[in-house]
């Protein structure tokens, strides 16, 4: 999934030259619900059906290679699934579900569970995630889709560390 990702930035970054926060939330946007939701807009407004074009024509390239290895635009796609088409039912209830746990432990009350132990606990759930988990947790949040994560109300990557020791390499520029 995080290729997926990388491929959506770099297309971006080609047609767009510059890519900012409204050009995050629109790779984001397309990796999470696909290319078919009603997605072609652009941070200046305008539709840019060249670069919704390509990306329809990287799905069915890589369909009609039966998800074999290809390069597209200097990034290795070995994927089995088709690209581009969203990965809000794979994505959208783990990241509740989880968002639930860290949420349930966070507002226990401090004479019950102390915050040392409460970060203990998150912790060891943040220790089920891999690597590749908490990029893509990053890139949720950060794009908007997950804003809940940090918040005003809620320091749930700041006060207790749910992303933590990514390696740089998982992160694009």
């Amino acid at each position: 999934m995080t290729t997926e990702l990388e491929i959506l930035f770099q297309l971006y970054k080609e047609y767009y030259k510059n890519f900012h926060k409204n050009g995050l939330e629109v790779c984001y946007r397309v990796f999470f619900m696909g290319i078919d939701f009603n997605l072609e807009s652009t941070p200046s407004g305008k539709p840019n059906s060249d670069f919704f074009a390509e990306l329809k024509q990287i799905r069915n390239t890589h369909k009609a290679t039966d998800g074999n290895e290809r390069t597209f635009h200097g990034v290795k796609l070995n994927i089995k699934f088709k690209p581009f088409s969203g990965h809000q039912s794979r994505l959208a209830h783990y990241y509740r579900h989880l968002f639930q746990m860290v949420n349930f432990v966070v507002k226990q009350k401090e004479d019950f569970i102390s915050y040392e132990k409460k970060r203990n606990y998150l912790r060891t759930l943040r220790a089920q995630l891999s690597n590749h988990e908490q990029a893509l947790l990053f890139y949720n949040w950060y794009s908007g889709f997950g804003e809940q994560w940090e918040s005003e109300n809620n320091k749930f990557f700041t006060d207790y560390r749910m992303i933590h020791n990514i390696h740089q390499a998982l992160l694009f520029d």
